[in-house]
């Protein structure tokens, strides 16, 4: 198994642990409790309805042989807990508040009685288990191609502010043999006579030289239309991960404190190229034109087929709010 195709299974792992874990807790709470008698015995197959009493939305439910329901799914709220049993008064516990991610346990203790007689009681004056549950999210893995470009050639006749000349293919891009690096992203050989500073070299200048063998771009004549197509080649592709994990922690039944670690890049790959739909460059991820040159280390380089800039790397950030 690649190294790709294992980080890639580790992704869709922690993706559907990631999902597991928001439906789970998420933007949602539950309400759960036992239901007993008097004397502390056990309420079986006793009527449960939760009511949200801003949407009059209700959940019907039935305690187990032990006593118990659960009440999952719910959208943070006031909530109405109302219990019925043959042979008990009708309880009904209003103002239970529920937040994010959070379980509200109301115990309801009956009283015998007929079922049309009522008992209302506030939240407050039953036993509210206010617990937290720990939102974690383990976010997203993103891997493009790369964005594609074109190879351009600046003619002096035909470079005008809006219109920039396209080069001449007249070989193979990725002959047999090439390996891609930062440094030559596709065959970005140009042949000379003279020197490579020198724009009238005519190897530099047109395609008619019959020095140019092994290039695979060149600039048309004067006069001329280039004839490579446009985007043709692809930039640098993106493999990134980035992973966000947060924990609430409840101070009182309205106040919690959410703390958040968040990294971007989490593993650090190079990310080179730019990306059009952010603000970090403008224009091809590689250098396009056989034209540009560069001082490197003092010496006038081409530049041309060159990775021209990167992403940044890991980036760690730590949050946290109060919410009230």
């Amino acid at each position: 198994m690649s190294a790709t195709t294992r980080i890639l299974s580790l992704c869709l792992l922690i993706s559907l642990a990631a999902a597991s874990l928001y439906g789970q807790g998420g933007a949602y709470g539950t309400i759960l409790g036992t239901v007993t008698d008097n004397s502390g015995a056990v309420v079986a197959n006793a009527g449960v309805e939760v009511t949200n009493t801003a949407t009059n939305v209700t959940n019907h439910v039935q305690t187990t042989s032990s006593g118990d329901y659960t009440v999952p799914y719910l959208q943070p709220g006031t909530y109405r807990v109302t219990v019925q049993a043959a042979g008990f008064q009708k309880s009904i516990t209003d103002g239970v508040t529920l937040v994010v991610a959070q379980q509200a346990r109301v115990n309801v203790a009956m009283k015998p009685g007929a079922v049309s007689e009522t008992i209302q009681v506030e939240a407050s004056a039953v036993s509210l288990d206010q617990r937290p549950s720990t939102t974690e999210q383990v976010a997203v893995a993103s891997r493009t191609q790369g964005f594609p470009f074109s190879i351009l050639c600046n003619n002096n006749l035909l470079d005008l502010t809006t219109f920039t000349q396209r080069c001449n293919v007249i070989g193979n891009p990725y002959p047999s043999g090439f390996h891609k690096d930062i440094n030559h992203w596709f065959n970005s050989a140009i042949s000379y006579t003279t020197s490579p500073t020198d724009a009238t070299d005519p190897t530099r200048s047109s395609c008619v030289a019959a020095t140019l063998t092994g290039v695979a771009f060149c600039q048309p004549l004067n006069g001329q239309f280039g004839n490579s197509g446009r985007d043709i080649l692809r930039g640098p592709g993106i493999n990134n991960f980035d992973m966000g994990l947060g924990k609430d922690f409840k101070f009182t039944e309205k106040v919690s404190f959410q703390f958040r670690a968040e990294a971007f890049n989490v593993f650090n790959h190079h990310q080179y190229g730019f990306d059009p739909f952010t603000t970090t460059g403008i224009g091809a991820p590689v250098d396009d034109n056989p034209n540009d040159f560069s001082i490197i280390n003092g010496v006038s380089t081409s530049t041309f087929g060159r990775i021209q800039a990167a992403h940044p790397g890991r980036i760690i950030q730590l949050g946290g709010k109060i919410v009230f």
